[in-house]
């Protein structure tokens, strides 16, 4: 087979098998961290695009240490 070259991190290899694309699987797990970042972005992308179309409000994302709080407006009301 020829040489590849890792979009990682841009070393030469000679791929084990056909579809082998990262040189180790530490480039392999990187790559797909990447892509689910960017799946990620482009989601939330067109979810806001399809918010601003219906005219109700972006939704907000916090982040506080692990947890994520999303906010879609402000709500009145009362617990008693």
């Amino acid at each position: 087979m020829n040489s590849r070259v890792c979009p990682v991190c841009g070393a030469a290899f000679l791929p084990r098998y056909g579809s082998q694309v990262c040189c180790s699987d530490k480039c392999q797990a990187a790559r797909r961290k990447q892509q689910k970042a960017r799946r990620r972005a482009e989601f939330f992308a067109a979810r806001d695009a399809a918010f601003e179309r219906a005219g109700l409000p972006i939704p907000k994302i916090e982040e506080r240490g692990s947890v994520r709080i999303e906010r879609r407006g402000t709500c009145a009301g009362s617990i008693y």
